[in-house]
């Protein structure tokens, strides 16, 4: 697979693009106050389409996003085995909602295991 990423910490708003063709319902401004200590990249496939982004805080939280079109081909596993490479770090982590059980799968593919719970509670 030909992969290529993009280092683009100083447009984050291509990835607020990506973001938003999920229909979440997320401002710039907070989608940039959420990953601002973060080292973004952009996933560019080999015929130069930008088809995601991932990145990693600070935290070593790694987040990443692909096009719903470019899902199921092996592109997000890549780019979490590329950006482990590059962001070298004693340990990754990522945050993935209990119900989305493909990014589950994927990243316990690589290696990843389940450390805890987090709960949340929304205000009324």
């Amino acid at each position: 697979m030909n992969l290529e990423l993009i280092s683009d910490n100083n447009n984050f708003y291509s990835a607020y693009l990506i973001w938003k063709q999920l229909n979440r319902d997320i401002s710039f401004n907070d989608f940039s106050k959420r990953w601002h200590e973060s080292n973004l990249y952009l996933i560019k496939e080999k015929n130069n389409n930008i088809i995601g982004f991932i990145l990693i805080t600070t935290r070593n939280e790694i987040g990443y996003h692909v096009l719903r079109h470019y899902q199921r081909r092996g592109f997000a596993s890549n780019a979490i085995k590329e950006i482990m490479k590059i962001e070298k770090r004693k340990y990754y982590w990522a945050l993935i909602d209990f119900d989305n059980e493909k990014s589950i799968r994927l990243v316990q593919s690589l290696g990843f295991i389940p450390k805890s719970l987090v709960y949340s509670k929304q205000n009324d």
